[in-house]
């Protein structure tokens, strides 16, 4: 168990803003503008959006990163989950508190959890660059257990406690009795649920060896999709996205090695996005069917935003280093079983 995470500072409390400012809002748009008085159906679809309130910060956070140090993350993989890491560590704020645990074989603590001020993430920055790929063996339930142990020992706490893990291991519209137009937003978001559902269904399909039964479910839920209002319309941006997505997805499971070489990966990172509605940053190249197509994931405006932090971020790193250069520093941390 580990108790020596730094102590927090004390928090101001800012005076509620006036004027409404503060205030969460709340849209609401429904499936149909009305319906005729009488008018009776059993479900009637509504979606409804939630926006934080303006002014002041997130909860603070605790966050502990637990890392796959083991040989398979030697080269191209651990330079990005050191990336990953750095991008991680530059969105944290000063109330904000980190700790790093690394994991091959055996899973070891590398920072305490401590605040992210300037000097905070200096130092998890310089941990986090000294790593490198270390012994054969990936126990990420070992890392998993030691994050654990650093939330669960905490002698002070945020309101706020997460882990993240990066390692490389493994139709039914409804009929109403008026002829009032659906509304889009809604009617995209149905589309969006239902083929994640089905993208769900095909990886199933696929991992029990019916790749042919695995496209025949995608394919038709892309017909599905061309037939839905949105996909009708054709000027949806999410709608065409999964489209193609669809398209693209269909492609890589009806064939058993393109599935074991990129299509189990486009199906999880498909899933994934959907699930958490977070962008994918999955980019792979065209197959042989669809040579003339570019796979798109599944993105909102607001995740394309964060993508684009990302990119930034990583441009200005690399221009920072890119004159003078970069030395490398290996040090050996002896892996002991905690």
């Amino acid at each position: 168990m580990y108790q020596d995470d730094e102590s927090l500072e004390p928090r101001q409390i800012s005076p509620a803003p006036t004027g409404g400012g503060g205030r969460m809002v709340l849209t609401a748009q429904c499936e149909a503008p009305s319906l005729g008085r009488g008018a009776s159906q059993d479900s009637f679809a509504v979606l409804v959006h939630a926006r934080a309130a303006a002014a002041g910060g997130g909860a603070p956070l605790d966050l502990v990163a637990v890392l796959d140090v083991s040989s398979s993350m030697c080269g191209n993989k651990l330079s990005l989950l050191k990336q990953a890491v750095g991008f991680v560590i530059d969105q944290l704020g000063p109330d904000d508190r980190l700790s790093v645990v690394i994991f091959s074989r055996y899973a070891a603590r590398l920072t305490r959890l401590v605040r992210m001020s300037a000097a905070g993430k200096a130092a998890a920055r310089s941990a986090v660059g000294f790593f490198g790929g270390r012994q054969t063996g990936t126990n990420i339930a070992d890392g998993l257990r030691v994050g654990a142990q650093v939330l669960a020992g905490r002698r002070h706490r945020n309101p706020v406690a997460s882990v993240i893990l990066l390692s490389d291991g493994k139709d039914r519209p409804l009929e109403l009795t008026c002829t009032a137009a659906p509304s889009m937003d809604v009617e995209s978001e149905r589309v969006r649920v239902e083929a994640a559902e089905d993208i769900a269904a095909a990886r199933v399909k696929a991992e029990g060896g019916e790749h042919a039964g695995a496209a025949r479910i995608l394919e038709s839920r892309l017909r599905a999709v061309e037939r839905s209002a949105p996909g009708v319309a054709g000027d949806e941006p999410t709608c065409e996205a999964i489209k193609e997505e669809l398209r693209e997805l269909s492609a890589r499971v009806g064939d058993r090695r393109e599935y074991q070489k990129t299509g189990r990966a486009c199906l999880l990172a498909g899933m994934s996005s959907h699930a958490q509605q977070r962008a994918s940053g999955v980019e792979l190249q065209a197959t042989a069917t669809s040579a003339n197509r570019t796979a798109r994931a599944y993105l909102t405006p607001k995740m394309e935003e964060m993508v684009e932090v990302s990119r930034e971020s990583r441009k200005r790193g690399s221009s920072e280093h890119g004159d003078g250069g970069s030395r490398q520093v290996k040090i050996h941390i002896k892996e002991e079983p905690v």
